[in-house]
């Protein structure tokens, strides 16, 4: 009867820190965060937004707020427009991405953000 007692227990502990592990993870998933957003329209005039979500992706943060939009394919979102300025592709006009000082290595879709992180659009001409 001890046995069963003391195995009883143990298996309690376990199911409890195993509960208490998931419940922390899913809270950090869902944890909002604070980026800094900023653009650079073509007329080099700049604009910044600071932006609390619990999005994990930069694409999804910036269209909810309704800072983005473009064209979805299988390559991701191509964005055209950022905060209401369209670029003008006959005029090889487009948005760079980056992130930090750096122009950014994925497509907005899958670029991961990060509390206090720093993403910018971009406004350019030619390739």
């Amino acid at each position: 009867m001890k046995k069963i007692f003391i195995v009883f227990i143990a298996l309690l502990l376990i199911f409890s820190t195993f509960a208490l592990s998931c419940g922390e993870k899913e809270s950090e998933e869902n944890q909002e965060i604070t980026i800094t957003f900023k653009v650079v329209h073509a007329d080099k005039s700049e604009k910044s937004f600071e932006i609390k979500t619990s999005e994990k992706y930069l694409g999804a943060a910036l269209e909810k707020e309704g800072l983005i939009s473009g064209e979805k394919s299988e390559y991701g979102l191509y964005v055209k427009t950022v905060d209401g300025e369209t670029a003008d592709e006959a005029n090889e006009g487009w948005w760079c991405l980056y992130e930090g000082e750096e122009s950014a290595l994925t497509g907005v879709d899958t670029l991961k953000i990060k509390d206090g992180g720093v993403y910018s659009f971009v406004y350019t001409v030619g390739y």
